[in-house]
């Protein structure tokens, strides 16, 4: 049968049990202390980034738009009526569809640019497109197959690529 404690060794042990679990409450909230601090200059470093961005993007905007009618969209640049506008042969030129427009902003970058070439030109080669956007071949099928192919927004007909309905 074991030897019941005496009670001044059970209370030095409960003593110095508790005496470690102060110490160790007091190090886990000067860590909490210290994660707070680093996530509160983070939050501001975060906040002064996004400020940074968008006076770049006010700052840029007129560059955009600018770029945006040399690449064909010379209506938006002017601000004329493209409610019924026609191109030189005759046919529409492709308009802002707000459709198309959500499918840019989910999707940008080169996705994007090749939607606004097929809303353009209707439809076009794997070819066109690299020469357009300066970019290989390779780029062109990986985009299509993995991004706007899966997306389920166009079509390829004998090798020329167009956006479904």
């Amino acid at each position: 049968m074991s030897q019941p404690l005496l009670e001044g060794d059970y209370l030095e042990q409960e003593s110095s049990d508790l005496e470690e679990l102060r110490e160790e409450i007091s190090q886990l909230k000067d860590e909490l202390r210290r994660a707070k601090a680093e996530l509160q200059k983070e939050q501001i470093k975060s906040q002064q980034a996004l400020n940074a961005m968008t006076a770049l993007r006010q700052m840029l905007n007129p560059f955009h738009r600018l770029l945006r009618g040399i690449f064909g969209e010379i209506e938006v640049v002017l601000g004329a009526d493209v409610s019924q506008p026609s191109s030189a042969t005759g046919g529409p030129i492709a308009q802002s569809d707000p459709k198309w427009e959500s499918w840019k902003g989910r999707l940008p970058g080169r996705p994007a640019a090749i939607i606004d070439l097929l809303l353009i030109h209707k439809d076009m080669s794997a070819q066109q497109i690299a020469s357009a956007l300066h970019c290989g071949k390779d780029a062109v099928y990986q985009t299509m197959s993995k991004v706007l192919g899966r997306a389920g927004i166009v079509s390829n007909q004998n090798g020329r690529y167009s956006l479904k309905g």
